[in-house]
């Protein structure tokens, strides 16, 4: 055979192989990975179902397509491409094995191209199963709003798979019959030739079915919100009766399509394809459009039943009332004083280690009933890369830079005589002002949020890997890492290859029905260990208005699952969350034994679990747009302490909406029955300054302090809302840390400032009066009123601030 028709065949083998391999190496080392974990069988299943789906749809998409394309192919006698030669043309005749060729390839190329849309089915089947009623139904089509959770996801993959499978089709034969001159536009009519006005036809006959499908769908697309409509007059009575005349258009359409097939006269198909273009565009665009500018469409739900929606598909709960009162030093003086940034720079600055080793992120936590931020030392590989420029692989990928040490524990309340933090070494012991880091076992940590690639680690019972092994299993897991110095000899074939080391990759692949959010760290036994929060979310849910997340649109998004992993050994579990949702229960039960029920999570893990940060910012959002336009959102943060609805003391993720008043308090935390999000709307807002003039209040008085504010924070207790804010002080010298200058309180327009908290909400208490009663409104004011005279003429601008936002707030309550 000649040496110039092996050459592609020959290329096309091999790139073929290298694909193959690819896969099977990746199989392979997926298996192996979950393997180590324990769970390869839970993983195992998942991973085939999704490997049967995309292989149903690729067989599917290919007989489908290989078989239209050769009812075309038998209908062509012979192809004949011109050439030239000279001035001579001619007409060379295609080989017949060309043909055929060129028919394989378009076939199995628009069934691969399709097939991408299996790649996510696996999650929309599975739950498909496991459908119950939840026992709430949505007013407008009266469904049991579980159904649109689980059955209506797959269905609408399977609707559009078919319409893409028709549509694709029908388009390549219309211009491939069009080619060949079997069909055809003579004087305004239709001509087509026997075969190809049943292929064509046939076609057209799927297509409307699939038409039909869609339309049928397309009333629950609408209530779930998939199509962005809202929940109003239009869509009850122009959209939803639209669909429903479409759908039965659809069908006509395909009837007459079947007369044309038996009759041969295109006009009998024509005009149904015409008329239901028309009116879909009409039913689509027109309609709702001049429905709406007549008379502005009514909402059809009521607030009822959007407060339950709400709840079920974000568990945003309803506003309550509640009035706020005179504060007390027992009300904020458990509210964290440090604040996170200053809590890394300090220990960088006092802790150093390695050049290029940092504190990221620390994170409050409450230990012993006190505020604690715990902060890791993370790897800076940039950093890393900075100071030694010629590193080398088993550098990257072994103990050099392969783990980090050091866990550090700070007072979040408490400070030394001279405003510096204090350091737990233990943390069954009182804080010391010298620097140290925290007494945890285990000297390395090859696990943390920031570790983003494998490691190579010696032989150790403790750590969760792939043990090298022999040849085979070396050339898989080398092919998979695309890592040829895996095959060294250097490594032994005990040494343990740790894989998916950043914590949130790692529980996202344990789980990947789930989503999970940022790792934060917790105290399991003494042992360092990472949590976070998982997710579980829906594009489509009935009734309730989009939201946005992780850059996409979000109908439905509950705390599902709690993942924790061993920094030192890697150990990985995903536990039910407490109150868990319907949809992640199915999970559970559809993977078991992967995920743990709630009650199995380890005591230290529940009291240190927070809030799920990423939900709670998704209903901050709504209760914003719920609230009204005009309101704006403070930036959420963390504190612990009561709440105005839940007095006891627990981790909080605390916002406010607010003009130039505060008007409603967002307060999330977790308990033992699941997260609760008190959403308080504040009765007494008129005298409760917002936090843009508290801290205009707060910079005034800090204006001869050279000192770095920290953000302001509300302080909620029985007694009221409080505004504190940190002032530090940084002297710029290496080695020598900052500390707190001042710390700022304030409440109803009264500042308190002293070099610490219980001192300056000391000094609000001792001056702040009672509300006075309308008898003694006037002498009160007229107080206030010789007070900021007195600081005017004296030029005592901080007293003259103070006068003035007490004047305010007299006012306001008066008028209320």
């Amino acid at each position: 055979m000649n040496a110039r028709r092996l050459w592609p065949a020959a290329l096309a083998g091999g790139v073929g192989l290298l694909l193959l391999g690819r896969l099977v190496s990746e199989g392979v080392t997926n298996r192996l990975w979950a393997g180590s974990l324990g769970v390869a069988e839970p993983l195992g299943a998942m991973a085939e179902l999704k490997a049967v789906l995309i292989a149903l749809a690729f067989c599917g998409g290919a007989i489908w397509s290989l078989g239209n394309l050769y009812i075309l192919a038998r209908t062509i006698g012979s192809v004949q491409v011109p050439r030239r030669l000279g001035d001579l043309e001619i007409l060379e005749q295609v080989p017949r094995r060309y043909l055929v060729l060129a028919v394989l390839v378009l076939g199995l190329s628009i069934a691969g191209v399709l097939a991408l849309l299996a790649a996510e089915w696996w999650r929309p089947r599975a739950l498909w199963d496991t459908y119950a009623p939840m026992g709430v139904q949505e007013p407008i089509l009266n469904r049991d709003v579980g159904w649109y959770l689980f059955r209506l996801p797959w269905l609408i993959a399977l609707q559009r798979f078919v319409l893409y499978q028709a549509s694709v089709l029908l388009a390549v034969m219309l211009v491939l019959y069009a080619l060949i001159g079997a069909l055809r536009i003579r004087a305004r009519e239709v001509m087509a030739s026997h075969l190809a006005r049943t292929h064509v036809g046939s076609l057209l006959v799927v297509f409307a079915l699939a038409l039909f499908w869609g339309y049928d769908l397309e009333p629950a697309e609408h209530v779930a919100g998939l199509t962005g409509v809202t929940a109003d007059t239009v869509l009850t009575g122009i959209r939803i009766p639209g669909a429903r005349l479409l759908a039965a258009l659809a069908l006509l359409a395909g009837a007459a399509t079947a007369g044309w097939i038996w009759a041969g006269r295109a006009a009998v198909a024509v005009v149904p394809w015409v008329t239901l273009g028309a009116i879909s565009f009409v039913a689509h665009y027109v309609a709702p459009g001049v429905a709406t500018a007549r008379r502005a469409p009514t909402t059809v739900v009521n607030e009822t039943v959007h407060a339950r929606q709400l709840q079920l598909a974000y568990g945003l709960s309803p506003e309550t009332g509640e009035r706020t009162a005179l504060p007390t030093r027992a009300d904020v003086g458990g509210t964290p004083l440090w604040d996170a940034f200053a809590v890394a720079f300090t220990l960088d600055r006092t802790l150093p280690g390695r050049p290029w080793d940092r504190f990221f992120d620390p994170h409050l936590t409450m230990i012993n009933g006190r505020p604690v931020w715990l902060a890791v030392r993370e790897l800076d590989l940039d950093a890393a890369r900075r100071n030694d420029p010629a590193m080398r692989w088993d550098q990257v990928h072994g103990p050099t830079y392969g783990r980090t040490e050091g866990v550090a524990a700070v007072d979040g309340v408490a400070i030394s005589a001279r405003g510096l933090p204090l350091y737990y070494a233990h943390l069954h012991e009182p804080p010391a002002e010298a620097p140290g880091l925290l007494n945890v076992p285990g000297a390395a940590f090859w696990f943390t949020p920031a570790m983003g690639d494998f490691a190579m680690a010696p032989a150790d019972e403790e750590l969760q890997g792939i043990p090298l092994g022999g040849r085979l299993r070396r050339l898989a897991l080398a092919w998979a890492l695309q890592s040829p110095q895996v095959l060294s000899d250097r490594y032994g074939p005990e040494t343990l290859l740790l894989a998916d080391r950043a914590v949130s990759r790692r529980l996202a692949r344990l789980a990947p029905f789930a989503r999970f959010g940022a790792a934060y760290p917790a105290l399991v036994q003494g042992r360092l260990t990472w949590v976070a929060a998982g997710y579980i979310w829906a594009e489509g849910f009935p009734l309730v208005p989009e939201a946005s997340w992780r850059g996409r649109p979000v109908r439905y998004l509950r705390l599902g699952f709690i993942g924790t992993v061993d920094a030192i050994s890697g150990a990985s579990g995903v536990y039910l969350a407490p109150g868990a949702d319907p949809v992640s229960s199915a999970w559970a039960a559809l993977t078991d034994p992967l995920i743990r029920p709630a009650g199995a999570l380890p005591r230290e893990v529940q009291q240190a679990l927070r809030y799920p940060d990423e939900l709670f910012r998704v209903q901050v959002a709504l209760a914003r747009q719920a609230a009204g336009a005009a309101l704006r959102s403070t930036e959420p943060h963390a504190t612990v302490g009561r709440g105005l609805a839940d007095t006891v003391v627990r981790h909080r993720l605390r916002a406010a909406l607010e003009d130039d008043r505060l008007r409603v308090l967002l307060d999330g935390t977790m308990t033992p029955e699941g997260p609760r999000l008190d959403r308080v709307r504040l009765l007494d807002s008129a005298s409760v300054f917002g936090t843009l003039p508290l801290a205009q209040s707060f910079a005034r008085g800090a204006a001869s302090l050279a000192a770095i504010p920290g953000p302001l924070k509300l302080a909620v207790g029985p007694s009221g809302i409080v505004g504190i804010q940190t002032y530090y002080a940084d002297p710029g010298a290496p080695g020598v840390p900052p500390w707190v200058a001042e710390v700022s309180v304030g409440w109803r327009g009264v500042v308190g400032r002293g070099p610490s908290l219980a001192l300056a909400a000391a000094r609000v208490a001792a001056v702040a009066p009672e509300r006075p009663a309308e008898a003694d409104l006037l002498p009160t004011l007229r107080e206030w009123f010789d007070r900021l005279d007195r600081a005017r003429s004296a030029g005592d601008w901080e007293a003259f601030g103070v006068a003035w936002d007490r004047l305010r707030g007299l006012l306001a309550d008066s008028a209320r």
